[in-house]
């Protein structure tokens, strides 16, 4: 749950099967380090590395998520990536951080 008492959204992608795992903890402290943030590059290349192991998919409706946010102690591994529908990363995911 979050600070608003609001449970953790539960996501599995399709293609790859991959959960998009809850928090291990409610204290994960807060860093200002934008280092985990994508680059252009960095989007294109998981994109690429994707497609290539699980399928394509049509990214114009999807978003590359950190499971656990760069704000958080996240990182851009791919472990810590999932892709989310753009529609559900935005209206459910996002706001569900913003009140961690």
């Amino acid at each position: 749950m979050n600070k608003k008492g609001m449970k953790y959204p539960e996501y599995t992608d399709p293609k790859s099967k991959k959960v998009m795992t809850k928090p291990a903890t409610t204290t994960w402290s807060a860093n200002s380090s934008s280092s985990c943030a994508l680059t252009k590059s960095d989007r294109a290349a998981y994109r690429a590395w994707y497609d290539k192991n699980y399928g394509s998919l049509n990214w114009n409706d999807y978003e590359i998520h950190h499971i656990r946010p760069c704000k958080w102690g996240g990182n851009k591994d791919y472990s810590n990536l999932i892709p989310l529908p753009y529609a559900f990363h935005r209206a459910t995911v996002s706001p569900w951080w913003v009140n961690y």
